[in-house]
């Protein structure tokens, strides 16, 4: 099996763009039925070669030498060269060690092989393929959880070509079943017979802000140029939301385009089609730095109207990089949401996650998102006129006592916008 490389230049026609689109989307076909795959993981590029065959092993000094041996600890010194690799960061190469069934790595000083079998045995140096190359390796978790795991661990790696970032992903995410993406989103539709929601993966977030990356969407993690993590397990679209995306010629309910979105994907799609059409709550929110408070950590916090007595102030992950200082005043909207079993009073609450967003000629750009009830983020509570003090979620949900969290929606309006 030859590496991305070689595939991509050597066996794709590199002028003909409907044909290249149509062999990349196979990509993850083609690493999944490949018997073995063989991956140069040493150097910095594929002109490398394949040391013990092109050229010679160069051993670590830790090395026991004798006359007609040199020992080694092979498999933990290889298997740590792998995960420390140029081959390891980089976007394109995720799905050669996430879907194939068998790998064979070259480094500089060893050889070694990895198969499916061997991953599911814990006995079989489960712990440190776990611990030095699981990003890059295949788990037990359902369609929806390996969909979101890759993009965790793509979002975060290294492209020579920014215009790369769907086709380095799109042929791993076509093989996972009973779920689709649009622009590297995860999209699913509920098994229960009791209900009709449409899971959407909008929750996505930098821990750290970043920079943009031109020609993909705000609201995909392949719009930005950094690591991203998930808020919650799952998130439906909100019941006050409408979300259509674009799918043959118009927009459509992301429910009923559900199953075709994945098909429709290529390269340099026009802009249009990469919007997304939201009807939903929007209301602007004050974004203020706080850095003179005590016990407080220095950020930019959105305030948030909890009750007509009570502001929170919450620290947002922000996607953008430029939204650090100063006082302003953003719109934020209202898409998705999740169900929490409220402790105290033994019933189900939607909590919404709010997207942060700014705007542009002719639509709005995501910035930025945050959750009220989430509580492994800074928030806290001022009653009006007195001090900011910390929440604690250990024990539950504090604000229970404060209403039902509906208060700061009473400045909102309902609007059709699009999100780009």
């Amino acid at each position: 099996m030859l590496n991305e490389h070689k595939l991509i230049k050597q066996c794709i026609d590199q002028h003909n763009a409907d044909d290249q689109s149509h062999q990349i989307n196979q990509m993850g076909a083609i690493y999944s039925s490949a018997q073995v795959t063989l991956i140069a993981a040493a150097g910095t590029d594929a002109n490398f070669g394949l040391p013990g065959i092109s050229r010679e092993f160069s051993y670590p000094e830790s090395c026991s030498v004798t006359k007609n041996l040199c020992l080694v600890n092979a498999s933990q010194s290889v298997t740590r060269s792998v995960s420390a690799s140029t081959w390891y960061s980089r976007a394109w190469t995720l799905q050669e060690g996430y879907l194939s069934k068998r790998r064979l790595f070259f480094v500089e000083h060893g050889i070694d092989y990895i198969c499916d079998e061997d991953l599911q045995d814990e006995d079989l140096r489960g712990g440190l393929i776990a611990s030095e190359l699981a990003a890059s390796l295949p788990s037990k978790m359902n369609a929806w959880d390996r969909a979101n795991h890759m993009m965790r661990q793509f979002a975060g790696r290294s492209l020579t070509y920014e215009g790369d970032a769907l086709n380095a992903i799109i042929g791993a995410l076509g093989t996972l079943e009973g779920v689709d993406h649009t622009e590297g989103v995860t999209i699913q539709r509920s098994n229960s017979s009791e209900t009709s929601s449409t899971y959407m993966a909008l929750n996505w977030c930098h821990d750290l802000p970043c920079s943009r990356r031109e020609g993909f969407p705000s609201w995909s993690p392949l719009g930005w140029r950094g690591e991203i993590d998930y808020l919650d397990y799952q998130t439906t679209i909100s019941s006050g939301c409408s979300l259509e995306v674009w799918h043959d010629g118009g927009f459509r309910h992301v429910s009923d385009a559900f199953g075709k979105l994945s098909e429709g994907h290529r390269a340099h799609r026009p802009t249009q089609e990469r919007y997304l059409r939201l009807n939903t709550t929007v209301v602007m929110l004050d974004f203020v730095y706080l850095d003179h408070e005590p016990g407080i950590p220095s950020g930019f916090y959105v305030r948030v109207p909890y009750t007509s007595n009570l502001d929170l102030f919450v620290l947002p992950f922000w996607d953008a990089d430029d939204m650090r200082q100063g006082s302003i005043q953003l719109p934020c909207a209202v898409a998705v949401r999740r169900r929490t079993l409220m402790q105290k009073t033994w019933r189900c609450e939607q909590e919404s996650q709010l997207l942060i967003m700014r705007q542009r000629s002719t639509h709005y750009e995501r910035v930025g998102c945050f959750n009220l009830h989430w509580s492994h983020r800074h928030i806290y509570a001022r009653e009006k006129k007195g001090r900011i003090f910390p929440l604690d979620f250990t024990y539950g949900n504090p604000l229970l006592e404060y209403g039902d969290g509906t208060y700061w929606k009473k400045n909102g309006e309902e609007r059709t916008f699009l999100l780009g």
